[in-house]
């Protein structure tokens, strides 16, 4: 009776060692799965923040109306650099937000004073200055998010 009640002890014992296994098994499973996601994700909001502003740096290069791109455009960026953000400390936040902040401080009559019409209309004179003012604000970004 007394071998009975042993085995069955060590049974008892296999039994809940097998069950304690496998709940930490599965509790770390699912941790790891979270990262790996959490993860995924933020590479996710990193590319499409630098497709953002890359596509938005080349648009510039070929569209007629720097303003109304930079206002149209506006909420994929701002939607863009905030899901990156929330991946990111407050200092990165921080730094993400000034530097667009300068992009957004840019004046109108700044980009209107270097870009001059040629007198028969056609071409346009100092649009790579205008391009070059909106673009270096986008440039810091980037280097930015690299470095983060």
């Amino acid at each position: 009776m007394e071998t009975f009640n042993q085995i069955l002890l060590e049974a008892i014992k296999l039994v809940l060692a097998g069950i304690a296994g496998g709940l930490i098994g599965a509790r770390a499973n699912d941790k790891l799965a979270r990262r790996r996601e959490q993860d995924a994700e933020k590479r996710a909001s990193r590319q499409k923040l630098v497709a953002t502003i890359l596509r938005l740096l080349l648009d510039m290069q070929h569209e007629g109306d720097l303003m109304g791109l930079r206002y149209n455009r506006k909420p994929e960026l701002t939607s863009a650099i905030a899901t990156f953000s929330v991946f990111q400390c407050q200092t990165v936040r921080d730094g993400l937000q000034a530097r667009l902040k300068k992009y957004e401080e840019i004046p109108p009559s700044a980009l209107a004073a270097k870009i001059e019409c040629a007198p028969d209309g056609s071409n346009v004179i100092g649009r790579s200055q205008a391009v070059s003012i909106l673009s270096e604000p986008l440039k810091e970004i980037l280097e930015y998010v690299d470095a983060v």
